[in-house]
This record gives structure tokens, C-alpha cells and sequence, in this order.
């Protein structure tokens, strides 16, 4: 948890600093979309997981192995995990919607989905991570494993940029709903 934390804060660091070169494409793509206020909170939400699962998690997961000390495969429990997603998924709409974004829960979901869709999103993407982490460790040489990194950034950032178009703000709204609601839950 704390390696893939790192990833993140990482990331958020060099933005901050304007450090943008050691900021991962995907990753940018976010948080300059939440800085300009450029999407809607579904949009925010979906870019900052895109950005964590399918750009930092294949990295994570190759750097802490895939297999334990014992030899046994890790991936078990990574497909254990998605067990716990699918039990948190609506209750986080739930509370997104009610702290950042009040239309994050207006339809069935905030991406015109149900939960059960958007759990095989997150679950599909995670074993795509994993597949990437397999294709990172078996790499035979530094060349090799440089067009894996550069296959999952371009996939990460691809994602990203279909997020940013599908849930930007139209040329006739703007966030103001969302900043004064926002703001109302500050005080």
C-alpha cells in the first residue's frame, strides 16, 4: 500500500513543483483537468483511477513481485482485492456525491452505468495491470522492458484523454455548481 501511495504522491509532488517532465502523462492529464476545473467530479474520479491502476499499479506490482518469498504467486490476493472494491464502489459514489459532486449519483451511476459494470471496468483494468507487471518482470533486457513502460503509459494516457473528452464541462456549464457546493461543505 505504501509503495503504491508512493506512485501517487510521487506524481502530485512534481505537479506541484512544476516538476511536469517527472510527471507521468496520465497523471498530468488529471490533475491539470482538476486544476482548470475542466470535468465533472465523475470525470476526476475516473481519471484518478485510470491514472493509479493502469499507469502506477503494473509498476507497483512488478516492483514488489509477483510471486511471495515462499515462491507462491501474489496474484490471489490481487484478485482479492477486487472483492473489496466491489463491497466499497457504491458507498464511495455515495460519499464522492455527497463531499465534492452532487450529480455524481444523479443516475444509476455518474457514467451511465450500474455498479456491477463499473466494478468489471476497475476488475478488467486491474488484470490488465497485472498483465502488464508480467510483461514488465519478463522482459529479457532494458530495451524490452522500456517499450512495456512506454505501452502502459501511452494506454494510461489514452484513457485519459477519452475521460477529459466524455465528461468535460459543455460550452454552456461550467463547475459553478460544483465550486459553490464544494465550498458549502467546507464551512
Amino acid at each position: 500500500d505504501a509503495v503504491f501511495a508512493k506512485y501517487y504522491f510521487d506524481a502530485y509532488d512534481a505537479w506541484a513543483a512544476d516538476r511536469l517532465r517527472r510527471v507521468p502523462k496520465a497523471w498530468l492529464i488529471a490533475f491539470d483537468a482538476a486544476r482548470d476545473r475542466q470535468v465533472t467530479g465523475s470525470g476526476n474520479l475516473l481519471l484518478g483511477m485510470n491514472a493509479h491502476v493502469n499507469r502506477d499499479l503494473p509498476f507497483v506490482l512488478a516492483a514488489i513481485g509477483l510471486v511471495k518469498p515462499d515462491g507462491t504467486s501474489r496474484k490471489p490476493d490481487h484478485d482479492k482485492v477486487n472483492v473489496f472494491l466491489n463491497r466499497v464502489v457504491e458507498p464511495l459514489i455515495a460519499e464522492e456525491a455527497q463531499r465534492f459532486d452532487p450529480t455524481m449519483d444523479d443516475a444509476e451511476t455518474p457514467y451511465g452505468l450500474s455498479y456491477t459494470a463499473l466494478m468489471q471496468m476497475l476488475v478488467a483494468w486491474r488484470e490488465t495491470a497485472w498483465r502488464n507487471a508480467e510483461r514488465l518482470v519478463s522482459a529479457p533486457d532494458a530495451a524490452a522492458r522500456a517499450a512495456v513502460a512506454d505501452d502502459i503509459e501511452a494506454y494510461a494516457a489514452s484513457n485519459a484523454r477519452a475521460f477529459v473528452t466524455q465528461y468535460q464541462y459543455g460550452p454552456l456549464s461550467s463547475s459553478a455548481r460544483r465550486d459553490a457546493y464544494c465550498a458549502a461543505q467546507q464551512d
